[in-house]
């Protein structure tokens, strides 16, 4: 599981759901989707540490970096190192200093052509970042 550590920067909420926006490392912005607002939970504040925590197998990989879709988190990364199977692949990413890991298909490593050095974009949707506070 990878792991992040933030400031809730903005909050919109409305019946149950919050759109979470989280300042994390590198400056880079999140969003997540969160089930509770801010009257429900009391944690949900501008200001507030907290950690974002999402799986590698939801981390997306594009080699460019003005791919057009919707996914809001875009993360500038450099693969540091690579472990590929018959089926799957594992990314170890650096993203500033920080290590994030991604897991996608061996076929899909093969497409993109990826390789150790490459400069990638890291794509989490939204709705795959988990928020929780830093106490």
């Amino acid at each position: 599981m990878n792991q992040l550590k933030g400031t809730i920067t903005g909050i919109q909420s409305h019946e149950d759901l919050s759109i979470v926006k989280v300042q994390g490392p590198n400056n880079c912005m999140f969003t997540s989707l969160v089930m509770d607002d801010v009257e429900s939970a009391a944690w949900l504040e501008q200001g507030k540490q907290v950690i974002l925590y999402f799986k590698e197998i939801e981390v997306m990989i594009s080699k460019d970096t003005d791919v057009r879709v919707s996914t809001q988190n875009r993360l500038p990364c450099k693969i540091k190192s690579m472990d590929t199977g018959v089926i799957l692949c594992q990314l170890e990413l650096l993203f500033g200093e920080t290590i994030i890991t991604s897991i996608i298909t061996a076929n899909a490593c093969k497409q993109l052509n990826l390789l150790e050095n490459d400069l990638v974009t890291a794509l989490i949707k939204t709705n795959e970042i988990s928020v929780s506070p830093d106490d």
